[in-house]
């Protein structure tokens, strides 16, 4: 849903957020790496998950969120949303107590 921006803009724009949205890509990544809270979502792959899981650091709050589709997908819908959606008004709650 971002606009075309060079790569300084986007690492800026992910350095600026509260909490970083993101399917399974570069976002992912770049929040990780910003030590942002995350909320991702990825297709049911095992090895693609075994392979490229983000290092989310201990202390930085993260919720995946994994497809209800069958294994070995790359299929990026049909996601579980309860959880997700208590987890992220929870972190938008926090946010708003800083």
């Amino acid at each position: 849903m971002l606009p075309k921006m060079d790569l300084n803009h986007f690492f800026a724009l992910v350095e600026s957020a509260d909490i970083v949205i993101a399917v399974d890509g570069g976002a992912v990544h770049t929040a990780c790496a910003f030590r942002k809270p995350l909320l991702s979502f990825f297709a049911n792959s095992t090895p693609n998950l075994q392979m490229w899981t983000p290092l989310v650091a201990p202390q930085v709050p993260h919720y995946r969120v994994v497809n209800n589709v069958a294994k070995y997908s790359n299929d990026t819908a049909n996601f579980p949303l309860s959880g997700a959606i208590n987890w992220l008004i929870e972190q938008i709650e926090r946010q708003e107590k800083r």
